[in-house]
């Protein structure tokens, strides 16, 4: 009878599976009050009233066969874990042969993720609670086979004792700042950048400049395409502190479950599908400073990619500006003084053709001079404008701290150079060559500074 399930040997509509476990729960232990965790409760978890996650429990039908099935908890003193059996309203039984810690969530999926027909359940334990849930998880699969279900083998190294999966991940340091991260049993390997902050403050370098851990399963989610669902399982990199994380897309082949895919991610709570060859994305990462001095004191300027991604330039799309690495977004230049205080912010979005998609291949030196004899020290930034020309724009860092403009969109034949000196005229003039092709020869172009306007002009 679709819609209904088994209590007390009797068929219970689904609907009124609610009313009914309240009408059971009159046991000490059930109505007890629990808070967040019901640890040291032994019975079914639909009737453990006092807890507050009882009711995701109540008149489930996790083989969707239109039957209630139900989630009986034991808690061992012993062994000071808790022990799971879920019950189907046709008989069946799932008897977990490892215990979990009380500080765990139950979740249960359900979904035909072989292929074969049959619903799979998929049983996870979260740690939502802890300071970072991503730091452990627990998970298993079972299969119906015959008259009954098999706990399936994943393709992750399983720890017996609290169903924890995990897999081996090495770091390698490439240079400051990124990391080239390896699933040992996984097949695959990708590099990515670290913030600044993560990397100086937190001794990324140290910790993870030769070093294997393994990564624990801390999560999973189902995901659908093309008529197919597979299971996807979420490895976290790095702390607490990092958002990076490696998702394993599971596969099934000649009977057993594989890694059919990895896919990168910076949004590790996400169960939106991300590209296999998807990029790293970045906020807030500075790319290269330089300490100028301007009205009597040090600060350091910074070329930051506000919001933006990396990655190699197979990942990118073949064009002009592409390069083997790639630090692509939005930009802009933050002057911050010896005591961490942000003086002045500058978009380079306003000051650029390509807005907010201007990609460098990685740090470079900005490159300072006083072009106009104020005193007050200038530098360019230039992106590429063709194979063989950049595009630049000329700052000036005020006495008060802040970002100015001296001239933008000025040509210079210096492909792959983005912070450039210009050739000095006379007085406070500057020049700089760019081919012509109608002419085929090469042509310089002078600037003048105006001084009532604050800026430099072409002649």
């Amino acid at each position: 009878m679709a819609g209904c399930g088994m209590q007390g040997g009797e068929m219970v509509p689904r609907e009124t599976a609610k009313e009914t476990v309240m009408e059971t729960a009159d046991a000490e232990s059930a109505v007890k009050e629990y808070g967040i965790f019901n640890y040291d409760y032994t019975g079914y978890q639909d009737e453990c009233v006092g807890w507050g996650e009882y009711e995701s429990f109540v008149g489930q039908d996790y083989d969707r066969d239109g039957m209630v099935d139900r989630v009986y908890k034991e808690y061992r003193e012993d062994a000071d874990a808790n022990f799971y059996r879920i019950e189907f309203g046709n008989g069946d039984v799932i008897a977990m042969d490892c215990g979990v810690s009380g500080t765990a969530f139950l979740d249960i999926k359900s979904a035909d993720i072989n292929g074969d027909g049959n619903i799979e359940i998929v049983l996870s334990f979260l740690y939502g609670a802890s300071t970072d849930m991503r730091g452990a998880g627990g998970m298993a699969v079972y299969e119906k086979q015959g008259d009954g279900y098999k706990k399936a083998v994943l393709p992750f190294r399983e720890k017996d004792a609290d169903c924890s999966q995990s897999v081996s991940v090495r770091y390698q340091t490439v240079r400051d700042g990124l990391i080239q991260v390896s699933v040992e049993d996984g097949w695959y390997e990708t590099v990515l950048p670290i913030p600044t902050v993560q990397w100086d403050s937190l001794a990324y370098d140290r910790y993870y400049g030769d070093a294997v851990e393994d990564c624990v399963v801390w999560d999973n989610y189902l995901l659908e395409m093309d008529g197919d669902t597979q299971l996807v399982c979420k490895v976290h990199l790095f702390d607490k502190w990092s958002d990076c994380g490696l998702f394993a897309v599971l596969g099934y082949k000649d009977g057993r479950y594989v890694i059919d895919r990895w896919m990168r991610t910076n949004e590790e709570f996400s169960e939106e599908p991300v590209g296999e060859d998807s990029c790293w994305g970045l906020t807030d990462y500075l790319l290269c400073s330089r300490i100028m001095e301007t009205g009597g004191q040090l600060v350091s300027v910074g070329l930051w990619l506000g919001s933006g991604t990396y990655g190699s330039e197979e990942e990118f799309v073949p064009g002009m500006g592409v390069y083997e690495e790639n630090f692509r977004g939005e930009y802009y230049l933050r002057v911050v003084d010896r005591e961490g205080h942000i003086l002045s912010e500058r978009s380079l979005a306003q000051d650029f053709d390509v807005g907010s998609n201007m990609n460098f291949p990685g740090a470079f030196e900005l490159v300072e001079r006083d072009y106009n004899k104020d005193a007050c020290p200038d530098f360019t930034i230039g992106a590429a404008a063709s194979s063989s020309m950049n595009v630049y724009a000329l700052y000036t860092l005020w006495e008060d701290g802040t970002i100015g403009l001296l001239c933008r969109d000025i040509p210079n034949d210096s492909p792959g150079e983005f912070s450039v000196e210009l050739e000095s005229g006379t007085g406070t003039s500057f020049s700089v060559h760019v081919w012509n092709n109608a002419i085929g020869e090469e042509e310089q172009m002078f600037y003048e500074w105006d001084a009532s306007q604050n800026c430099y002009k072409n002649l």
